[in-house]
C-alpha cells in the first residue's frame, strides 16, 4: 500500500492533463469528424484558418512587446483588445477568401462540386469549420505549454487559483474559447461579414475581447487569490450571451429567407 502511493502521485499530473485534453478535444473531435472530415474542401479551409489564427497571434505578440512600456494591467488590457481585433480581422479574411473561391468555382461552372455561397447549409458548415480551427489552434497552444509540467510529480496550481489545478483551469478556459470561436464564426459568416454590418462587426470584437478579458481574471496578476472562481463563470456568461445573440440573429435571418423567394 505504501509503495503504490508515490506511483499514483507521480502519475497524477499526467492523468489530470489527459482529463483536460478530453474535456477540450472530445467535443472538438466530434465536430471535426461530423462537419469537417466528410468534405475535403472544408478540411482545406480548416488548415488555412488555423494558419490565419497563428498569424494573428504572432502579430498580437508583437503588440505585447511594443506595449511593454505600459504598466502590466494596461499592457494586458491593450493586448486583449488588439488580439480581439486581429483575430476577428483574420476571421473576416478567411470568410472573404472562401467566398471568392466559391464564386470563382461557380463562375467556372463547378457549382455541382461545391454548392453556391448562398446556401445556408454551406455557410453554416464553413463557419463551424473556421471557428473550430481557431479554437483548436488556441487549445493546442495552451496545452502545448503544459506538456513538460505534466511529467513532473505532484499537483500543479497557479497563484491565482488554489482550488482548481492549472490543467483544469486551462481546460475549461480553452473549451469556453472553443465554443465562443464557433459561435462568433456563425455570427460573422451569416450576418456580420456578408452585410458588412458595423454593429455586428463591433459585437464580434466586443464579445471576443470580453471573453479574453475573463480569462485574464484567472491570473494572479489581476486577482491575487481565487481568480478562477470569477474568471470561469465570467467566461461562461460571455459564451452564453454570444450564443443567445447568434441564435436570435440566425433565426431571424432564417425566417426572413423563407419569406423572400430566391
Amino acid at each position: 500500500m505504501h509503495a503504490a502511493a508515490p506511483t499514483r502521485r507521480k502519475q497524477m499530473p499526467w492523468l489530470t492533463l489527459l482529463g483536460g485534453v478530453a474535456t477540450v478535444f472530445g467535443p472538438a473531435s466530434v465536430l471535426f469528424g461530423t462537419v469537417v472530415m466528410p468534405h475535403p474542401e472544408l478540411l482545406i479551409l480548416f488548415i488555412a484558418a488555423a494558419f490565419v489564427w497563428m498569424v494573428a497571434m504572432t502579430l498580437t505578440s508583437f503588440a505585447w512587446l511594443a506595449l511593454g512600456a505600459l504598466p502590466t494591467a494596461s499592457q494586458l488590457v491593450a493586448t486583449v483588445v488588439v488580439g480581439a481585433v486581429l483575430q476577428e480581422g483574420g476571421r473576416w479574411a478567411v470568410y472573404e477568401v472562401y467566398a471568392r473561391l466559391l464564386r470563382g468555382l461557380a463562375a467556372a461552372g463547378l457549382e455541382r462540386a461545391l454548392p453556391q455561397l448562398s446556401s445556408a447549409g454551406r455557410l453554416a458548415s464553413a463557419a463551424v469549420t473556421s471557428g473550430l480551427s481557431f479554437g483548436l489552434a488556441q487549445a493546442l497552444v495552451v496545452y502545448g505549454t503544459l506538456l513538460p509540467a505534466s511529467f513532473q510529480p505532484g499537483g500543479l496550481y497557479s497563484d491565482g487559483c488554489e482550488t482548481l489545478s492549472l490543467f483544469g483551469v486551462n481546460a475549461l478556459g480553452a473549451l469556453g474559447m472553443l465554443v465562443l470561436n464557433v459561435v462568433l464564426s456563425l455570427l460573422g459568416w451569416t450576418a456580420a461579414f456578408p452585410r458588412r454590418s458595423p454593429p455586428h462587426l463591433a459585437a464580434l470584437v466586443v464579445l471576443h475581447a470580453l471573453a479574453s478579458g475573463c480569462t485574464l481574471l484567472n491570473s494572479s496578476a489581476v486577482i491575487e487569490r481565487g481568480g478562477c472562481s470569477v474568471g470561469l463563470p465570467c467566461l461562461a456568461a460571455v459564451v452564453a450571451a454570444a450564443t443567445a445573440i447568434t441564435a436570435a440573429i440566425c433565426w431571424r435571418r432564417l425566417r426572413f429567407s423563407r419569406l423572400v423567394p430566391s
